[in-house]
């Protein structure tokens, strides 16, 4: 479920902050591979993460935005203290732009009680979000598979990883 899959790219971050690499510009820039597999492991967490926190259950409209809203925050924190290589610092920052705008499109949002989450995911208004918030995860995505680096980011489209 596209849903699911996308809670799990995000929420993990709390439990993830504190094991990622901090990064400055002080600080010596990640390789290529290190980059890449902090961001695999960043993924491999959220997604053992989103099934800690509902199992077999599926969360509300409104359970989901909001546990989304928060870890789309913190995923932000997480990843504005990787100290990506210098090529990729483009496809980094627009991934951490793009999830901030995921993260405040989820402000304030509600939704009727006991709404199930599908209703967020068919929703126009948050299509083109989802979308978005995609589309940096698959550039790094192909980056990585076109250099042969074995990684899985979180890209979220059909074919890719």
């Amino acid at each position: 479920m596209r849903y699911f899959t996308m809670l799990s790219v995000l929420p993990l971050v709390v439990f993830l902050a504190a094991s990622t690499a901090c990064g400055d510009d002080d600080e010596e820039r990640l390789s290529e591979e290190e980059y890449f597999a902090e961001l695999t492991e960043l993924d491999q967490d959220s997604d053992e993460r989103g099934e800690e926190l509902f199992g077999d259950e599926e969360p509300t409209a409104q359970e989901y935005a909001d546990v989304v809203r928060e870890a789309a925050q913190t995923y932000e924190e997480a990843l504005n203290d990787l100290n990506p290589p210098e090529e990729l610092q483009e496809e980094h920052d627009d991934l951490v732009a793009a999830i901030k705008a995921f993260g405040d499109a989820l402000e304030g949002v509600e939704f009727d009680e006991g709404a199930p989450a599908q209703e967020l995911f068919e929703s126009e208004d948050f299509a083109d979000e989802f979308a978005a918030v995609d589309a940096p995860f698959c550039a790094l995505q192909v980056i990585a598979d076109d250099k042969g680096i074995g990684a899985d980011v979180g890209c979220e489209e059909e074919g890719e990883g």
